[in-house]
Formats: C-alpha cells, structure tokens, sequence
C-alpha cells in the first residue's frame, strides 16, 4: 500500500485528500497550518499544529495580525496575543487591544478559559471559564472553575470555583469556593467566602473577612462572617482549642479550653 502520491496519503486503509485536512483560510509570512480544518495563521511567524477552527496571530481586537503566536491543535481557540500560545482544549482565547498586551502568555488547555487584554507574562493551566482580564500582569489561574485574576500583578488562583485574585500584587488563593484576595501579599489558603482585604494578611475556613493589615482570621465554625477590627490582629472562632507544649516525644504537657472552662482562663487573665 502507498502511503502517498501525489495528491493523497493514507492512514491505515482511509484515502484522505489533502485539500480535506488542511483548509487554512490565510497564512501570513513564513507562518505555517500544519493540520486540521479550517485554521489560520495570519500573523507572521505563527502556527497552527492541527484541530479546527484555531487560529493564531488573528487580527481580532488588534489593530494588525500578531506574530510569533502559536496554538497547538484544539478547536474553536484563539491566540491573539504576540508570542502567545494556546496547546490545545477547546473555545481558549488570548486577546490583546495595544502593542504590548498579553505578550508571552499562555493558556495550556480546558474549556473556554480567556487572557483578555491582559499585561505580559500571564498562564492558564487548565479548567474551564477562567479568566486573566484586563491589568491584570504575571497572573495565574491553574485550573478550576469560573476563577478570575482582575487587576495587580502576580497574582494566583491555584484552583477551586468562583475564586478571586486582585490584589495590588503578589494575592494568592488557594483554592475553595467564592474566595477573594484583594490585599497587598494577601492569601486565602481555601475554604468558603473568605475575604481578605488588608495587606499581608491570611484567611481560611468559611466566612472569614480580614480587612486589616498584618492580621489572620480563621472561622472553622462557619457560623455566621468572623472579621477582624484591628491591624496584627489574630482571630479564630472554634469549639475548643488545643494548646500542645514539647517536643514530640509522647510526653507533651496539653490543655483543652472549650465552653466549659474558659471562664478560668478570663477570670486568670483577668
């Protein structure tokens, strides 16, 4: 069996003709669709891998084709941004509205996950409907759900749902559900409608708000917000607290301080 001629090659017994693989709609200069249906490349030295319906360096909200913009196989993705790339997974899209935006971005698969006019050096791993937006610079989301990066830079959503990174810089959440980290260096390391607004500030659990700077508020009840008043503050609403003193060797000396004690401990303190 030939494996090509002149005008067909075959994969195993199917005839497929080359017209039918590659119908690139334009290619600019030394740019190249390699594969697939329906791709184009029309910057310059962009490039398509294969899949349907990508393409690369695309005049969209651009006022010119970009180049050197690449996406690998998919379908339905779109690298807009100058030296971007998008790997696969389908409806991805990195966008760009001025000269130096979304430059080295990439978003490396999932579903309808978009760098929108963002500032240089932003990523996607994966997930579905996340979100680098606008002014948002050197900012991550590694996967999960409806997650966004908006504003600041460096700022990092790891996973999680309908999380929300916008500090000044350097916000980090971790992971959960309906997190936010808007303050300077801040951090919500999981949990559920945690805020966090002060700088160098950290939150976890459910429904902790620390809007103070240098200050940790932990809600492991999840009774009703739990919110800091003052800067260098440390906040945690439990059941009981442990308190373990030694080196672990078996012969730590320990107390518990629950509702049945603390009394004691004010009236000590007192």
């Amino acid at each position: 069996m030939k494996l090509f001629s002149s005008n067909h090659f075959a994969i195993g017994v199917a005839i497929v003709s080359l017209s039918e693989v590659v119908k690139a709609q334009g290619t600019g200069k030394f740019s190249d669709v390699r594969q697939g249906a329906l791709n184009n490349a029309l910057g310059d030295f962009c490039s398509v891998g294969g899949g349907e319906n990508n393409s690369a360096g695309a005049v969209m909200l651009a006022s010119k084709p970009n180049m050197y913009s690449t996406v690998g196989g998919g379908t339905e993705n779109l690298s807009d941004g100058e030296a971007c790339v998008i790997s696969g997974g389908s409806d991805n899209k990195i966008f760009m509205d001025g000269p130096n935006d979304a430059i080295f971005s990439s978003i490396s698969g999932g579903t309808g996950n978009q760098i929108q006019n963002g500032r240089p050096n932003c990523a996607i791993t994966g997930g579905i409907f996340n979100t680098v937006v606008a002014v948002a610079g050197e900012g991550t989301i590694s996967g999960g759900i409806n997650n966004m990066v908006t504003t600041g830079l460096g700022n990092v959503v790891s996973g999680g749902k309908e999380n929300k990174a916008e500090g000044k810089c350097n916000a980090v959440v971790s992971g959960g559900r309906k997190n936010c980290a808007t303050g300077k260096d801040s951090s919500v390391l999981g949990g559920t409608s945690n805020d966090v607004k002060g700088a160098y500030s950290l939150a976890f659990g459910q429904n902790a708000v620390v809007s103070n700077d240098s200050s940790m508020v932990v809600n492991l009840l999840g009774t009703g917000e739990l919110a800091s008043s003052q800067d260098g503050q440390f906040l945690v609403k439990a059941n009981s607290y442990t308190f373990l003193v030694g080196a672990g060797t078996g012969k730590e000396a320990s107390i518990t301080i629950d509702a049945s004690n603390i009394g004691n401990l004010i009236d000590a303190l007192a």
